[in-house]
């Protein structure tokens, strides 16, 4: 039996909503770096390490195992990704 395959699915949002997210996403960034700064003496090691992270993230988004699409397009890809157990695994 083989393992089955995981997939991140990210439904696509409206622009407004794109855009609260995003400003949200940034709002948060600058005050993890205005903490880094006010808190923790400004270490430009540690936001070398934050902006890294932001990096990985992004790149981790653009992975074969992640699907991004509107509901009616992620619902297809869903029933076509549908595999059902063959006899011997009954």
């Amino acid at each position: 039996m083989s393992k089955p395959e995981k997939y991140v699915i990210v439904i696509q949002e409206s622009v407004i909503a794109s855009v609260v997210k995003d400003a949200a996403t940034f709002i948060m960034f600058a005050g993890l770096l205005t903490f880094n700064h006010k808190v923790l003496s400004g270490n430009g090691w540690i936001d070398a390490i934050f902006i890294m992270f932001a990096f990985l993230w992004l790149l981790g988004r653009q992975s074969k195992y992640t699907f991004s699409g509107t509901v009616t397009s992620t619902i297809k890809w869903l029933e076509e990704k549908q595999t059902y157990p063959s006899e011997e695994d009954r």
